[in-house]
């Protein structure tokens, strides 16, 4: 979203915070200044190096070792690090891909927005997306074509107990990162542990999907809502490699200090 962990901080101070509009978002969290209490002090600070965030199919090992590299720049930052599990991160692809894709089906269906929320609505963009959707859907991308056919499959044939199965998976997960939070006050791990794929023109939308296969670290927060930032910390073969920092729910600003003392110490070097 950024150039840099400062403007990110900027960002998070502009929107957090209750909206008078949004029932969804928590009444009891102050909103803090992140811009103006960035520091990028991380002295004392426990960071828990997430085994299973290295651990995943297809993980380029030189993407690996620079990551290694940029965490242990923590030390020299006054911070400690320990090597941490947490066994269901190893689960998460799965969870993530029967949630999301049925979560979609329902925000596509309820024309972006849903249904139930008290909160104020807006009629315009209802009426525009439903418009458009109807109109356009066929012009849908892959990437958003595939997770709604596989939503309205499992939604289907089996009424949605995955689901509500793998939603309740997350309240499991959401424990288990809290309990390693107990332990340390960050976890860091490669944000992608791979490089980017290379483009190949001759395949088709779906097929470049599959060929993908991205192993990503990204997933688990976005389902459990713990703040995390990724930051640049190297290359290899000239493609960009990012170090990911999660912290407790809400404690974004130890997050993004974590990010700017890694900002701050780690000198880029490309791996051949």
């Amino acid at each position: 979203m950024a150039t840099d962990v400062e403007t990110v901080a900027s960002l998070l101070s502009a929107i957090a915070g209750k909206s008078a509009i949004d029932s969804r978002q928590p009444r009891s969290i102050a909103a803090e200044s992140y811009a103006s209490d960035l520091t990028g002090d991380v002295q004392d600070c426990a960071v828990g190096i997430l085994q299973e965030g290295f651990e995943q199919s297809n993980s380029d090992e030189r993407v690996l070792d620079v990551v290694r590299d940029a965490i242990a720049h923590f030390d020299a930052c006054g911070a400690s690090t320990e090597v941490v599990s947490v066994p269901m991160h190893a689960d998460v692809g799965a969870i993530h891909t029967v949630t999301s894709s049925e979560g979609l089906v329902a925000a596509v269906s309820g024309e972006g927005l849903g249904h139930g929320p008290k909160s104020w609505y807006d009629t315009a963009w209802v009426d525009a997306f439903g418009k458009f959707r109807r109109a356009h859907s066929d012009e849908f991308p892959a990437t958003l074509k595939l997770p709604l056919l596989m939503g309205a499959y499992t939604s289907r044939y089996y009424h949605s107990r995955y689901y509500g199965r793998g939603m309740n998976m997350v309240l499991d997960l959401q424990d288990m990162y809290d309990a390693a939070f107990d332990e340390a006050d960050l976890l860091a791990m490669p944000t992608v542990a791979t490089t980017a794929p290379k483009y190949e023109p001759e395949l088709d939308e779906f097929d470049r999907i599959r060929a993908d296969g991205q192993p990503s670290n990204t997933a688990p927060f976005n389902l459990t809502g713990h703040p995390a930032i990724t930051v640049p910390v190297g290359t290899v073969d000239e493609l960009p490699v990012g170090l990911m920092i999660a912290g407790p729910q809400f404690a974004d600003g130890i997050v993004l200090d974590a990010g700017l003392a890694i900002q701050n110490t780690v000198e880029f070097q490309n791996t051949p």
